[in-house]
């Protein structure tokens, strides 16, 4: 199965947690769906309701961008950790781009938009295959490092840029998914969203926040410094992009 008709399923999934409220108040929490996101509770550092959340939140994403346009619904896809929500796609024009962060942004419970829709044609098939294949290879890695809690990422591969957003329970293993990623095949850029477990928050910053070019987001922090604390909770921990080019390997 490819990273769209994943997505795809999650959505569906996703969209019977939220179908019992309206989609523009709070998102409800769910305790008895939260496996429907895919995760294994056992080995996910989010609480079973935060999971739920998450879910609910991508399936308001993609039914707000579908009430727009049913290409936007196609072109652009739903991440959510924490309540940080992000956006990657290929969309046409900027317009677009800055439609899709303006539909997220009516969702309440969303602290954070990370608009990552990258401008331009769209992806070939061939790319497309290239782009699973490393998503897949390094889901694989995670998998197979015990020193990775691979519950605690999700990747996403567009025009060999991985997007990767989560959880880290400290820089070591941080750095250890990155290392996987910039060392594949076919990667051009590694964009981080990894939130680390001994960052905390500093005080928000009027105008900061969001790596989008359509206004600043609800809510929003700035990029964070990092502190102290290793048993911190994800929810406690900030998320701060970290873009990474890579030289493709033959």
């Amino acid at each position: 199965m490819n990273d769209r008709s994943s997505l795809r399923v999650v959505f569906c999934l996703a969209t019977m947690l939220a179908a019992s409220t309206s989609l523009g108040g709070c998102v409800p929490i769910i305790i008895g769906g939260a496996a429907a996101s895919g995760y294994t509770l056992a080995t996910e550092d989010r609480t079973p309701q935060q999971i739920a959340t998450d879910a609910a939140i991508a399936a308001a994403a993609h039914k707000y961008w579908a009430d727009a346009s049913s290409d936007l619904a196609r072109d652009v896809s739903a991440t959510s950790y924490d309540s940080q929500l992000l956006i990657t796609g290929v969309v046409p024009n900027e317009a677009m781009k800055t439609e899709a962060e303006r539909r997220a942004r009516q969702i309440d419970s969303v602290k954070q938009i990370y608009n990552e829709v990258q401008i331009g044609q769209p992806t070939t098939l061939g790319q497309d295959a290239r782009d699973n294949v490393v998503s897949n290879s390094l889901r694989t890695k995670f998998l197979a490092d015990s020193q990775v809690r691979s519950t605690n990422y999700t990747t996403h591969t567009i025009n060999g840029i991985v997007y990767i957003i989560g959880y880290a329970r400290n820089a070591a293993e941080r750095d250890l998914v990155l290392s996987y990623a910039r060392n594949l095949s076919n990667v051009t850029r590694v964009v981080s969203y990894i939130r680390v477990g001994n960052e905390v928050s500093t005080p928000a910053t009027s105008g900061s926040g969001s790596n989008s070019n359509s206004g600043a987001p609800r809510n929003i922090n700035p990029p964070q410094q990092p502190l102290s604390s290793d048993d911190m909770s994800p929810s406690a921990a900030p998320m701060s992009r970290d873009s990474i080019e890579v030289t493709p390997l033959k």
